[in-house]
């Protein structure tokens, strides 16, 4: 068990849970952010810290998530040696065909793209803004209710010559602008891209590929402009779906490259990962705990959905793996004006303080929202106040795979009003109620 970087959100658990989580043949390499320096390269005249982008020249060395790779590259390369000695001293008989005498399992937190957006200058120059598109759709869903919109800490962006450029609910950002914030995130991603490959390129010399499972996944998604709506901090689609990569290369052609529609949850991937690295006849993934009684688990194997010919999930859901809904929630702290929307997201603020919840809900087809008024001593929802509570919001993503959040949701729309939908919009309130409730 080794590590390294943002797999734990700083400070929580304190010192990423070393010792306990993480055995100590190699420390756990402690995350940090050093942020933007001085520079001139966006804008003359630099004078402070950036909150947003920052392309630096320099060695590779300087930046964190390179040291990370580095760092993940030495702990397989440990891995390999500690093989390599345990099968030289085992008997021939003891160890298994593919010569993996110790197991490892290495977590490697990336920090890009993050804010804020600090590259190597050489990845920026790999884009213009010129050929950037901006986002298609610049203002919010028409209906949505105003509690539903965030625009971050700020409700700015500010460059490197400390320039601010305000937006709110009903302001967006300028095309201009847009284009180099959306150009920053795809040389963050291309820079990431580099890093991750630094690893597998190493996994393969290993002669680690065929016989290790690599998961990549995001812990939130990120609003580039589409409907105003830049950061997370929301139920909006581009803010809880997630990338998530799988790859078990002793599945087989059968679930190489496949793009699989059924809906899963990150609480998913403990028994979908152990379930996967299971010896073959292995029959359960279930933890238990040492006096034998099984620890019940949030999360679902999805494994069969590697390799499932047809949906598993659709309108029923739940078989092999696959579900019928995905949830999420996140609160909205306005002090009783909903429109403020720099101050809307909680940011350190205690739960009894909250003031309102935003529960969704996402099916094969509709993500449906509700905003409840928040019940500080009981630290829940007020469901049984009279809906529509502080708004409701139902959005169609039928033919939504995940590629452009400028073409979604259909419509561009709020359909929580609109009675051709009112059965779909029951359904959902029910299923979410009861999930939540």
């Amino acid at each position: 068990m080794l590590g390294g970087g943002k797999t734990f959100h700083p400070g929580r658990p304190k010192n990423y849970d070393e010792p306990h989580s993480w055995t100590q043949e190699l420390p756990y390499f402690d995350f940090y952010e050093p942020g933007c320096p001085t520079n001139g390269t966006l804008e003359p005249g630099s004078n402070g810290y950036t909150h947003s982008v920052c392309p630096l020249d320099g060695p590779l060395t300087q930046f964190f998530d390179h040291q990370l790779a580095s760092h993940t590259i030495s702990a397989m390369r440990l891995a390999k040696a500690q093989q390599t000695a345990a099968a030289a001293a085992a008997a021939a008989a003891v160890a298994d065909e593919a010569g993996l005498v110790r197991p490892f399992f290495l977590a490697a937190g990336f920090r890009r793209p993050h804010l804020p957006w600090q590259m190597p200058k050489k990845y920026w120059e790999m884009f213009t803004d010129e050929s950037i598109a901006p986002p298609a759709r610049r203002t919010v869903p028409d209906g949505m209710p105003d509690i539903a919109f965030t625009c971050g800490d700020q409700c700015a962006w500010e460059l490197e010559n400390r320039s601010r450029y305000n937006f709110s609910l009903t302001t967006p950002v300028e095309t201009p602008l847009a284009r180099t914030l959306r150009r920053a995130y795809l040389a963050s991603m291309a820079f990431m891209d580099a890093e991750i490959g630094r690893v597998l390129a190493e996994l393969d010399a290993l002669n680690f590929t065929q016989s290790t499972l690599v998961v990549l996944h995001g812990d939130h998604g990120w609003g580039l402009g589409e409907g105003n709506f830049w950061h997370k901090f929301s139920n909006m689609e581009h803010s809880a779906r997630v990338p998530l990569l799988v790859r078990a290369p002793w599945l087989g052609a059968a679930a190489a490259g496949r793009v699989v529609p059924d809906l899963v949850e990150l609480v998913d991937l403990f028994p979908t990962m152990a379930s996967l690295a299971l010896p073959a006849g292995a029959s359960s993934v279930t933890p238990v705990y040492a006096n034998g009684t099984a620890l019940p688990l949030d999360g679902v194997d999805f494994s069969p959905l590697l390799t499932a010919t047809t949906r598993v999930g659709g309108a029923a859901g739940g078989a092999a793996g696959g579900k019928q809904y995905a949830f999420s929630q996140f609160p909205r702290c306005d002090g009783g004006d909903p429109k403020v929307a720099a101050k809307n997201y909680c940011k350190s603020t205690h739960n009894k303080n909250i003031d309102f919840m935003g529960y969704s809900i996402r099916g094969a087809r509709f993500r449906y929202t509700a905003w409840l008024p928040w019940d500080g001593d009981r630290l829940t929802g007020k469901w049984d106040e009279k809906a529509p509570w502080e708004g409701e919001e139902l959005y169609d993503h039928d033919g939504d795979d995940g590629s452009s959040f400028d073409a979604f949701p259909k419509g561009w729309k709020n359909l929580a009003s609109d009675p051709a939908f009112a059965a779909d919009k029951l359904r959902l309130a029910a299923a979410l109620r009861a999930f939540f409730e």
